[in-house]
């Protein structure tokens, strides 16, 4: 239970973080696709150069209407090589509501995805925070960890707030009950 809530902690600082914007208000492409870095004993097996790993693919998001998929390598952005996930995400960030043509490789081919970038702001509710130092390895432990949680654990959050709800029902009268013996005990010490 403990990695359940640590990914759920985890996952609201994934929010804080989605929720970045600048300080101009900008608006920012966005692709909704979480990528991770390819290692170089990756690169040799995979025969590429450069590229990132697609881990997951957002529902109903420019990639997925683009036919990009989980274990797609992402190779370029409008003919520019795509070397980490930050390449990736400059690339999309500048390109806010334009059509972009994506370098992929899949099943080992070199195949060409088009893709009409949605602005970040239209895509995602802009958060009142801002949380710079979202570590990225930390946000990709949460997702993995939200994957992997048992169907049940909606079921024990429910139980745990209605536990917390009846424990902090009984603390309320708790502290009543202490009030009145206060007044109790100084009703008698001015009687003395």
């Amino acid at each position: 239970m403990t990695r359940s809530w640590l990914a759920v902690a985890l996952l609201a600082a994934a929010a804080f973080a989605a929720g970045e914007s600048d300080s101009a208000g900008a608006q920012k492409g966005w692709l909704g696709v979480y990528t991770e870095s390819l290692s170089k004993p990756m690169m040799v097996a995979l025969n590429v150069e450069h590229g990132v790993l697609v881990t997951e693919v957002a529902e109903e998001s420019p990639a997925a209407s683009a036919g990009i998929a989980m274990g797609d390598l992402i190779l370029s952005v409008d003919g520019v090589s795509v070397e980490s996930p930050s390449d990736l995400r400059r690339a999309v960030r500048e390109r806010p509501g334009r059509k972009v043509d994506i370098g992929i490789r899949r099943k080992g081919k070199e195949q060409r995805a088009s893709a009409t970038l949605e602005s970040r702001q239209a895509a995602e509710q802009p958060s009142e925070y801002e949380w710079q130092g979202a570590p990225l390895e930390a946000l990709r432990e949460a997702r993995k960890a939200i994957r992997e949680l048992k169907p049940g654990t909606e079921k024990q959050v429910e139980i745990y707030r209605g536990s917390m709800e009846s424990l902090r029902k009984e603390v309320e009268e708790l502290k009543h009950e202490l009030d009145q013996l206060r007044e109790q005990v100084q009703k008698r010490e001015r009687d003395k």
